[in-house]
């Protein structure tokens, strides 16, 4: 029945159309023979187009009226008749608890959605494997700044701050992601976290800190909470916490951790706050820098890491000049390392020209 209408409207355009055309035939006043032909084959032309154009247009809504059809036919699945079934079984009473629960769901905003996950993981009673669903819920929530910046109004920053030395490691890891998302470009979570002394929870775990996913996000957490932050970043420096991720860049064996650590360090002495990068390279360099440093340079195969190396020795040689005989030290035994490869001639060619380029863009940074 649509489509008899759509078409009976179509149709009736095409008459407008062409009695416009009529008219327009008539009102003007052909200077010659050939123009009236002209004329004729023109408005015979554009009848044939708007014949053509209502077919087609005929035909797409008819199509497209089948395929709903069709999707409407086959909707009915098994699961479907099932439920069916079920809600039929309901009392009014059900029906009218189960719309509410949809409508809620809805309707609802997503700090409403984030406040029974809160209360859960404030309940003493919630088990492990149910908090480590919650937290993951949560950090999908506060991906939004505004609702990381609610979190803390709802009740819910400071269970997650003590989830973060929790005895369960996947606790600690996705409490301390939670964290980490909240901070991350958001300068009102930063304050409000400065009130729970989060920086020093957060680095007092990583010194003991035993699982490497965990790790991860306590470091993510922690470049979140210093970034463009000038009194958390002096805390930081003052709390040691140059020195904490020293230890690790020497100890971990996961290359995440020391590629994050690394990428911090650097971060710091690139600060554009008056101070930091001095206090950052002198905190370094007492952590053991002219020793800790070459090695990573001698161990290393991550042209990433070794990249953010030796961009961190240029900048520690600019902001404290007696670096500069360590500096050298590094040079020679980099230097020599590739020239004993080169006698040797080794035949992993590959791992050579990855050593000499390390060695070349040492001398572009330093030299």
């Amino acid at each position: 029945k649509g489509c008899a209408q759509l078409q009976y409207i179509n149709m009736s355009l095409i008459t407008t159309e062409q009695k416009k055309v009529d008219d327009a035939s008539n009102n003007s006043q052909p200077a010659t023979e050939a123009h009236n032909v002209s004329a004729k084959q023109k408005k015979k032309k554009k009848k044939k187009n708007l014949a053509e154009k209502n077919r087609t247009d005929v035909a797409d809504i008819t199509s497209l009226n089948k395929l709903l059809a069709w999707g409407i036919e086959n909707s009915e699945t098994e699961d479907v008749k099932k439920s069916q079934e079920q809600l039929k079984k309901l009392s009014q009473k059900e029906r009218k608890e189960k719309f509410q629960i949809l409508d809620q769901v809805f309707t609802a905003s997503e700090v409403d959605l984030m406040k029974p996950i809160v209360k859960a993981i404030r309940d003493k009673s919630t088990k492990e494997a149910k908090l480590v669903e919650l937290l993951e819920e949560l950090e999908y929530y506060v991906e939004q700044i505004d609702n990381a910046i609610d979190l803390n109004a709802i009740g819910g920053l400071v269970p997650v701050l003590f989830f973060i030395r929790h005895p369960n490691p996947k606790i600690r890891a996705n409490a301390a992601w939670v964290v980490s998302t909240c901070v991350k470009n958001n300068p009102t979570v930063q304050k409000q976290l400065a009130a729970f002394k989060c920086l020093s929870i957060l680095l007092k775990q990583l010194e003991i800190e035993t699982d490497v996913t965990a790790k991860r996000k306590l470091v993510m957490a922690i470049s979140g909470l210093l970034a463009g932050n000038e009194i958390k970043t002096k805390e930081f420096v003052a709390q040691d916490g140059v020195e904490v991720l020293m230890q690790l860049v020497v100890k971990e064996s996961d290359s995440a951790i020391t590629t994050k650590c690394l990428f911090l360090l650097l971060s710091l002495l690139r600060s554009d706050t008056k101070g930091i990068p001095k206090a950052v390279a002198v905190a370094i360099i007492k952590a053991g820098a002219t020793t800790t440093l070459p090695d990573i340079l001698k161990r290393g195969n991550d042209f990433v890491q070794i990249e953010m190396v030796l961009n961190i020795i240029k900048l520690l040689h600019i902001q404290d000049k007696k670096f500069s005989a360590s500096l050298r030290k590094i040079q020679n035994d980099k230097a020599k390392h590739v020239a004993d490869l080169q006698k040797k001639k080794s035949k992993d060619k590959s791992y050579y020209d990855f050593e000499r380029s390390v060695v070349q863009l040492f001398y572009a940074l330093i030299v």
